[in-house]
Parts: structure tokens; C-alpha cells; sequence
């Protein structure tokens, strides 16, 4: 990634920070991130996942619509996606030629992915493509836990796929890509996490431990959120998605925010619209004007979320600059 990639990213970012902070429902021209989804077929069922409550059909990213994403990014200059979404990425069989095409456009490509499908091959093309991030998703650092949590999985393969990538990484002297282990807090790993474990068992492989609450998914699933002193907080927030991102389904279909798997709430196609359209269409820029006015039982989407709850706008924003400097260290 080179140093032009990341002023602009850092640029865009801080414009969509100055949006949300003067309350504007009109935004800059680009948002922050594109989150896509390259499939939203998985080869988990995890207990806290909505992927089980998903009705819309299940599919994969075609060769037309990625063809019409690599336009929009072109033109609009985006400078991040994050291939995530509705499921396992790795389980499209054009993943890593997409990354490629990504990669092309000197844009940040981040992708979050259980880890059981990253084997010896896809990591070794990974690191020659010089994916930018991963994100393991591994809630717990015992058999009998991961398996209560990730039904259907095998931590054992999970833990020795990371720690092939690492030690590759280590064994090419290379930084890309930035490993981070994404830890999901539900009550079954609480000990875990209060006594560090996490840290013991895969620190000295990853680059990053970060620790995400439980979500419920805008009401659908019926999580036990950790709620108060210890988890998420009682009270509302103005959540900054709709003003730093949107999200693409498979089939191209445009969305405010990943929490909104079954498209309950679409804004856009990007078979019909270009993504600068849709940024500025008049149902999005209604969501920034609810969300100012903290109105959110006027949006479906939002009104059970509890995202807004335990995603301040300050953590995220600190997160992001987190991200940055660690991105401006990376380059070369």
C-alpha cells in the first residue's frame, strides 16, 4: 500500500468525521469503507450469529457485479473495503483473485474470516498478494468453549492455520498481512478474558487482540448481551456508520450498515445506481437525520440495535486512527 492510499484514506476519514460531528445529513463524496460481501453462504452456525435467522437467498459474488464494484471504486476512489458481511469469505473459489483485483486499485483490503479455510496454500497466496488485514474470529482457548460458541468448527485447525501465517510472516520478513485476533464477549469466555488467556495462548502470534461485544443483531437474535458495569453500556449513541460506510450483498444490493443482514432497509443497487448516487440518496441521508435527532424508533433497523450502545463514536474514531498509525508503520 503506498503512502498516497493512506493520506487519502486518512483524508476521507477525517471528512466523514467532520460530517457527523456538525450533524450534516448531506456528506462528502466518498464513504470511508465498503464492507462487501463476497458470499453469504458459511460452514459455521455460531450461537450468537444471525446467519441461522437469514432469509434472503444465498449466493456468491459474481464476475458482473464485481466488475461494476471495481468501477465504483475506481471512480469514487474509495479507500477501504472489508470483505465481511453475511459469511465466510474464504469459501468463495474466486476469493483470491478478487483480492487481487482490489489490490490493483492501491486500496486497503482487510478480511475477517473464522480462519478453518486459511490452510498452508491460501496463506502463502495471501501474503504474495499482500492482503493488508486478517481477522481471526476465535472466541475461546479451549476445545469444549469454541465448539459451544462456533458450532461446527475445529479450533485445533483454526489455531494451527494462524500459526502457520504467522510464523510464514515471520519466516519471509514481511508485515503484510496485519494479523488480528477478533475475540467476540459472550458469557461462556468471560473467565477467559478476565484471567488474559486469550493473550497467553495467541499472543506471540497475532499483531492486535481486539475484543468485540455480543450483538443482537437489531433484535433478531436473542442474545445474552452483557449488560452494565462489565459489557454494554445503558445508553444511546449517534452511531457513525451511516456517515463512514456502507455495505454491499452479494448481489449488489446496498445497505447503511452490516447489521442489516436480511435487507430490511435497502438504499441502493449498484446495478442501478453508482455508489456516489447512493451515498447521497434521500432514504440515507433521512437514517443521519434520525440518528441527530436521536429518533431511532423512526428506523427499524436501529431501534433494537445495540450497537449505538456500546460503539461510541469516540472508540470508533480512536480505533480507526489506531489503524492508521499502524498502517503508516507498515509502509514501506
Amino acid at each position: 500500500m503506498k503512502r498516497s492510499n493512506f493520506l487519502n484514506r486518512s483524508w476521507i476519514f477525517a471528512s466523514c468525521i467532520k460530517d457527523y460531528f456538525f450533524k450534516k445529513d448531506r456528506v462528502s463524496k466518498y464513504p470511508h469503507t465498503l464492507i462487501i460481501e463476497t458470499t453469504n453462504h458459511c460452514n459455521l452456525s455460531c450461537k450468537m450469529c444471525f446467519h441461522k435467522k437469514m432469509k434472503r437467498k444465498k449466493g456468491f459474488l459474481s464476475k458482473k457485479t464485481m466488475k461494476i464494484l471495481l468501477n465504483n471504486l475506481r471512480n469514487y476512489k474509495i479507500p477501504h473495503v472489508q470483505l465481511a458481511f453475511g459469511g465466510e469469505p474464504f469459501l468463495h473459489p474466486k476469493i483470491l483473485d478478487y483480492i487481487k483485483e482490489f489490490k490493483k486499485l492501491d486500496i486497503k483490503v482487510e478480511i475477517f474470516t473464522n480462519g478453518l479455510l486459511v490452510n498452508k496454500d491460501i496463506s502463502n497466496k495471501i501474503i504474495d498478494l499482500e492482503l493488508d488485514i486478517i481477522n481471526f474470529s476465535i472466541d475461546s482457548t479451549n476445545n469444549k468453549t469454541y465448539s459451544k460458541i462456533r458450532r461446527g468448527g475445529n479450533l485445533n485447525i483454526a489455531f494451527k492455520n494462524l500459526k502457520y501465517l504467522s510464523k510464514l510472516k515471520k519466516q519471509l520478513k514481511v508485515k503484510k498481512p496485519f494479523i488480528r485476533l477478533c475475540v467476540t464477549k459472550v458469557k461462556d469466555n468471560r473467565l477467559e478474558i478476565r484471567n488474559n488467556l486469550f493473550k497467553k495462548k495467541y499472543g506471540k502470534y497475532v499483531d492486535y487482540i481486539y475484543y468485540n461485544y455480543e450483538n443482537n443483531w437489531i433484535g433478531s437474535v436473542n442474545n445474552e448481551v452483557i449488560i452494565g458495569k462489565r459489557g454494554v453500556e445503558e445508553r444511546d449513541r449517534i452511531c457513525l456508520f451511516p456517515w463512514l460506510l456502507m455495505a454491499i450483498t452479494h448481489d449488489g444490493k446496498v445497505v447503511p450498515c452490516c447489521c442489516d443482514y436480511d435487507i430490511n432497509y435497502q438504499i441502493g443497487d449498484i446495478h442501478k445506481e453508482t455508489l456516489g448516487q447512493i451515498r447521497h440518496i434521500k432514504r440515507l441521508r433521512d437514517i443521519r437525520q434520525a440518528l441527530i435527532k436521536r429518533d431511532y424508533d423512526s428506523i427499524r433497523i436501529c431501534k433494537k440495535c445495540l450497537w449505538r450502545k456500546h460503539n461510541s463514536p469516540f472508540k470508533l474514531l480512536f480505533n480507526r486512527i489506531k489503524s492508521e498509525i499502524v498502517d503508516l508503520i507498515h509502509l514501506k
